[in-house]
This record gives C-alpha cells, sequence and structure tokens, in this order.
C-alpha cells in the first residue's frame, strides 16, 4: 500500500500545531502540496505548535547551537517555555500566501530545514541566527490539513514533512529531536512510530518585530501544480534523450543492480545511438486517476522504469527498472514530466517528488555511458554534475 506522510496542526488562538501518525493509504499520482491551505490570521502574530504524538511544542533551543553562531537546534517538549512562541509571516508573493516563514517569537529566528540530513531519510531542523533579518531559501513551510483541526507540515523547499523521532534530545533531558521526513509522501521508519501530525494553538498577541525581511523564495511553489499531458501521439512509442549528454535513457539487458528483480538504466553519451539499440524505446502508460502522472516502460525489457528505495548516498537514489513482475507498476513507478521551456522536461518521480537527473560517473558496465538518479534536494538542480543535468527532451520513436 502507499502512505502519505502527514503533518497536521490544530488551531487554537495563539495557535499551537500538533503531530499525527499516518494511516490511510495515499494516491502516490497526487502532490500534497497542492492541498496546502491559508493559517488564519488572528494566528500570526503568536502561535504555538503542538506534536499530536507527544503532547509537547516545538522549540528553539536557546542555550545549544547546532553550529556557533549560525544555526541552533529545534526540538519538542512539554516544558511551558516562551521559547515555544513563533510568528508566521507571509506575503501574496509567497505562493499566494501559502507558504509561510516560521520564526521565533523571542530568539528572532527563523525555522528552516538544512542542506544537512542526518541520515539517508532524515533531515534536521533549525533555526537561522546568522542573519534574524533574512529567511533562509529552506524556511518556508506550507500547512496540509489532516482533519480534527490538525496539519501536515511540509518544508516548500525541499518537500520534506515535519515529524518528531523517538530520539531523545540529549542536550535537554525529557525532550524529542525535529526531523524531516526525506522519503517523501511515505511514513517514517515504524520503529520510529513518528508523529507528523500538529495542533496550532494562540498564546498571547504580540507585535512583529520591525525591519526589512529577505524577499520572496523561488522554492515556495509547489512543481508538481505545473506538471502537463504529453501529446497522445507520443505514448506508444518515446525516446527520452538527456540535454547534458546528447545521449538517450537505455535499459541494461546484460547488467543487472544488486539482485534479480532490479535492473540498471543509464544514458548513453552518443546521439546516434537512438538508431543503433533498441533498448532506447520506451512507451507511456497513463488515464484519468493517474492525475497526469505517467508509468515509463521500456518497450523492449518490457520493465517499468521506478526510483528504487535504495539511496546511494544522502543527495542521491537509484533509478532502475523493474524485472521481478512486468505487468505490475511499482509504486515509486509514475513520473510526472515539468516543462522548463525549449520543448526540454524536468521529470518528477510523484511518490518521492524527486528530479531525475544525469550523473557525471560512468556506468562502468557500459563504456562510454552515465550513471541515472534522482537528486534528493527537492526543487533544485545537481549543480555539481554540470550544467542541464536535469533537462530531457521527450521524442518520438524513430524507425530503426
Amino acid at each position: 500500500m502507499r502512505y502519505s506522510l502527514q503533518l497536521v496542526v490544530v488551531a487554537f488562538l495563539c495557535g499551537t500545531i500538533q503531530l499525527v501518525t499516518p494511516v490511510q493509504p495515499s494516491d502516490s499520482c497526487k502532490c500534497p502540496c497542492e492541498k496546502r491551505t491559508q493559517v488564519a490570521k488572528d494566528y500570526h502574530d503568536c502561535v504555538k505548535i503542538k506534536s499530536v504524538k507527544t503532547k509537547g511544542f516545538i522549540l528553539a533551543d536557546k542555550n545549544n547551537m547546532f553550529t556557533p553562531n549560525q544555526r541552533r537546534y529545534t526540538f519538542v517538549s512539554t516544558a511551558n517555555d516562551n521559547h515555544a512562541k513563533w510568528q508566521l509571516y507571509n506575503s501574496p508573493s509567497w505562493d499566494g500566501q501559502k507558504s509561510y516563514a516560521i520564526r521565533n517569537k523571542v530568539l528572532r529566528e527563523f525555522m528552516y530545514c538544512p542542506y544537512y540530513t542526518r541520515n539517508t531519510w532524515s533531515r534536521f531542523v533549525l533555526t537561522w541566527k546568522k542573519d534574524i533579518t533574512e529567511i533562509p531559501k529552506e524556511g518556508f513551510w506550507q500547512f496540509i490539513p489532516a482533519g480534527k483541526a490538525q496539519y501536515m507540515m511540509r518544508c516548500a523547499s525541499t518537500g520534506e514533512f515535519l515529524y518528531v523521532a523517538n530520539e531523545e534530545h540529549e542536550q535537554v533531558k525529557g525532550t524529542k529531536r525535529l526531523y524531516t521526513y526525506r522519503h517523501i509522501n511515505n511514513p517514517p521508519p515504524k520503529t520510529s512510530t513518528m508523529g507528523p501530525f500538529y495542533a496550532v494553538l494562540l498564546p498571547s498577541i504580540v507585535l512583529l518585530f520591525g525591519g526589512t525581511l529577505a524577499g520572496p523564495s523561488p522554492h515556495c511553489t509547489c512543481p508538481c501544480e505545473q506538471r502537463v499531458e504529453l501529446p497522445k501521439d507520443l505514448l506508444e512509442c518515446v525516446n527520452i534523450k538527456s540535454v547534458k549528454t546528447r545521449g538517450w535513457m537505455n535499459t541494461d539487458q546484460n547488467h543487472m543492480f544488486t539482485d534479480s528483480v532490479k535492473r540498471y538504466v543509464y544514458f548513453t553519451g552518443f546521439e546516434k545511438q537512438r538508431n543503433q539499440n533498441q533498448n532506447a524505446d520506451w512507451r507511456l502508460y497513463t488515464k484519468p486517476s493517474y492525475k497526469k502522472s505517467y508509468a515509463i516502460r521500456s518497450r523492449w525489457m518490457l520493465e517499468f522504469l521506478f526510483a528504487g528505495p535504495d539511496s546511494r548516498n544522502t543527495f542521491s537514489r537509484y533509478v532502475l527498472s523493474w524485472k521481478k513482475d512486468y505487468l505490475e507498476i511499482p509504486e515509486s513507478g509514475y513520473w510526472q514530466f515539468i516543462p522548463a521551456g525549449n520543448n526540454q522536461y524536468r521529470i518528477r518521480n510523484t511518490m518521492s517528488g524527486e528530479f531525475l537527473y544525469v550523473d557525471n560517473e560512468g556506468h562502468w558496465q557500459v563504456k562510454g555511458t552515465k550513471r541515472l538518479y534522482t537528486y534528493r534536494h527537492l526543487n533544485q538542480s545537481p549543480t555539481n554534475q554540470g550544467a542541464n543535468a536535469d533537462l530531457f527532451e521527450v521524442l518520438k520513436c524513430v524507425k530503426k
């Protein structure tokens, strides 16, 4: 079954937000950010964010820094502390007032989801101390209603949902660490029994800090809202071309990944190989219930392209084809096409929310080719992988 990772917020004046455990299966063809909502204006001046899991509140750690003079820990505690009070900022230019900057009332620092990852499945949540007038680009959050006046909280930049881990914040006794979960639309491991749901409660009304805040971030929008339907005459047979290498996406008919059910996929380094290799031919499947998502299947190997559960490292995930059952579309085997101009697309995995890209690393089993991954820092291009690494053309097959 497919599950959505959700962050739930309950609304009360001088508000509180609570975390909840996801129990409903989700349709991986939908984008959770499409459900984001505005929080009532009388919550903006001062709110508390309450975990449904622990009944504690999100606090900024006034005494312990993550890195000196720049980043501060956050955690969840049941203590009655003024550092649990936050302010919400939004603007019409910030995703139509549906994305919020969340600022600690006492420390005047913005909560954000930094580049730093704890491990392959979770990311630290900190406050930004370096410049209290600046909203980090990863400092915009969306509230996704989850019923019962609760919300899931989604980082607009990464697409990841906030959750309370079982791990204690060792610097403060009796508290829990706060992270975002990096497998988008999925719950944390069962051992976490994490809570992604929150309630928003109103404490006392306060005056907002004066001064000029940084402008809107380009990461506030939901890229999946820009997905399009491809022309129907393309669906029967397409070749997918890398703008970076000018080569074509192929299944590796001779080399398996780590077992008998997953196969490598790679990009050739030569444009002419399109006409020489039928492994470059793919068929696209869609129907209304897929919500402008497509299953991509090799016409030669009859296997579906999917984003594997295996992460290569903290910033990339393997992209493979599914050999176990050629009639079965893996749950991470649905893709969306986001226009990027010049008849080019970014290709987004609907389940993980991650974008396809061509790495600099060679696929060593086949000379002159490049490996294919998804990039795990959402809405961002892997700039260290060369220009146009995540741009593709989708072209009708040519006769061979």
